[in-house]
């Protein structure tokens, strides 16, 4: 009796980690070449966020007239892939970025350069990106 206990406490635990959204996950502050080197695969969790997507991303922050690449892939929320950061800025700061996003198990493949900016959708479900955490940690770094 207390080994099937055991055994299901076992499975049950194991479940997220089987269950969840599988992501690949990089960042480089150098280049994408430097991100890929670095790439694991990793799931997704409810600390993530319940509603999560896989991410490809890349921003431009200009500070001053100085320009800084940020080179990401990961897990992020749905509910942040409207790309409303894209573009802001203000007169010391300016911010540019590109993204896709993608509901499937490691789909965030490939890299984005500038004039790639797209929105994948999968199975019906529009997605996006995760902009406002990223940007909000880089932005207090500035």
């Amino acid at each position: 009796m207390e080994a099937m206990l055991l055994l299901r406490l076992a499975v049950i635990s194991f479940l997220p980690q089987v269950l969840g959204l599988h992501c690949w996950g990089c960042y480089s502050d150098t280049s994408w070449a430097d991100c890929e080197n670095e790439l694991t695969s990793r799931v997704c969790s409810e600390t993530d966020d319940p509603d999560f997507v896989c991410q490809t991303y890349v921003t431009t922050i200009t500070t001053h007239g100085k320009p800084a690449n940020y080179y990401l892939k990961g897990c992020g929320d749905r509910k942040d892939c409207g790309g409303t950061n894209c573009g802001r800025g203000n007169e010391n700061k300016t911010i540019w970025c590109e993204f896709n996003c993608c509901c499937q198990d490691n789909c965030n493949t490939g890299i984005l350069g500038k004039g790639e900016v797209s929105v994948s959708s999968s199975q019906g479900t529009s997605v996006g990106m995760m902009i406002v955490p990223l940007l909000m940690s880089l932005y207090a770094l500035q």
